[in-house]
């Protein structure tokens, strides 16, 4: 009775079990596990496979060229060259002396920049502890002759200069 009572609906249920237990074992891996040259190669496609090309515009072309033209300056003067440094003398390939010299000019402009932005912020620095009311800033008083002498002095210098003169530029 329990089968009449289950129907048709009943058997089609078992074979969906089935078929997803197949889909489970279909899924799960072997014991055997690839081996070193199968993972090293699966590797190196997924790596060639993520590579893409550069765009092909002006700026590529520019970035080509240059490096034909390094490279040709590069085989133009691989003849060694004879560098004398107090009395040591050394062989050395040319385009190698000539790559070796521009990274020392590389090198001093960026100590010469570090320089210049160091010494614009200690300035700046230097200026805001200033504001701040730095106390090893000593302050100091004028006297009230000498503010009338320096504004005599910059008035006169001002009126001996003649503005519509044309020889003076």
């Amino acid at each position: 009775m329990a089968r009449e009572q289950a129907g048709p609906n009943d058997g089609s249920q078992a074979r969906e079990t089935q078929q997803e237990r197949g889909a489970e074992r279909a899924q799960a891996t072997g014991a055997r596990k690839p081996g070193f040259f199968a993972r090293t190669i699966e590797r190196a496609r997924s790596a060639v496979q993520r590579i893409s090309l550069p765009a092909l515009d002006w700026r590529t072309f520019a970035w080509g060229l240059l490096v034909i033209i390094v490279l040709a300056f590069i085989i133009r003067n691989w003849a060694p060259v004879r560098i004398s440094f107090f009395g040591a003398y050394v062989d050395a390939p040319r385009a190698l002396v000539f790559a070796i010299f521009f990274l020392l000019g590389v090198f001093a402009a960026w100590l010469w920049e570090f320089r210049g932005r160091h010494a614009v912020t200690e300035e700046a620095s230097g200026e805001e502890s200033v504001a701040e009311g730095d106390s090893s800033v000593e302050d100091i008083e004028a006297e009230p002759g000498d503010e009338d002498a320096l504004t005599e002095d910059w008035e006169a210098e001002l009126d001996s200069i003649d503005l519509n003169d044309e020889s003076a530029i």
